[in-house]
């Protein structure tokens, strides 16, 4: 039975952590341990989320970098398009001058927003001015006017239609 007490002894000697003062303690050296890995687990973590926080703030840096390009862009087209708008409505004032033998100097007043106010304002214009104003002169029936042949004129005929 001595053999018996010998055994439980060195099982509770085995059991008991070396280095410590007392039964069920952690050596000091070892929660040191413990401890430095703890804290180096930390700095680890903080060192991935501070990397992870920059990549994110970039990612909306450049998010925000293609928004601010999208309105720009955006803004530029609207503003090409309010140019053809007013190119067409130029052109359409044009028309509508042509078509009513308005003087250029009213066709560039001729306002609207659309062909039936532009000439509804061009026709009030003809309404408004005397009739001796002069404009473009529409096409009159008769002898039509284009190119003289002057090689079968005598030179008395080349000064007459030079005077004309």
């Amino acid at each position: 039975m001595a053999d018996d007490n010998t055994n439980d002894s060195s099982n509770e000697a085995a059991e008991q952590p070396q280095g410590g003062d007392e039964a069920g303690t952690i050596p000091r050296s070892r929660l040191n341990a413990v401890i430095a890995e703890r804290d180096a687990a930390r700095d680890r973590l903080a060192a991935i989320e501070a990397e992870q926080r920059t990549r994110e703030e970039a990612a909306l840096a450049e998010n925000q970098q293609y928004r601010e390009l999208a309105e720009r862009r955006g803004a530029e087209i609207e503003a090409l398009q309010a140019q053809i708008a007013e190119a067409a409505l130029n052109n359409t004032r044009l028309q509508i001058g042509r078509e009513l033998n308005l003087p250029p100097a009213l066709v560039a007043r001729l306002q609207g927003s659309n062909a039936d106010e532009l000439r509804a304002d061009g026709e009030a214009l003809l309404a408004a001015i005397p009739a001796s104003v002069p404009g473009v002169p529409p096409v009159t029936s008769g002898k039509p006017v284009g190119p003289v042949d002057f090689t079968s004129m005598t030179a008395e005929e080349i000064r007459h239609a030079w005077r004309k």
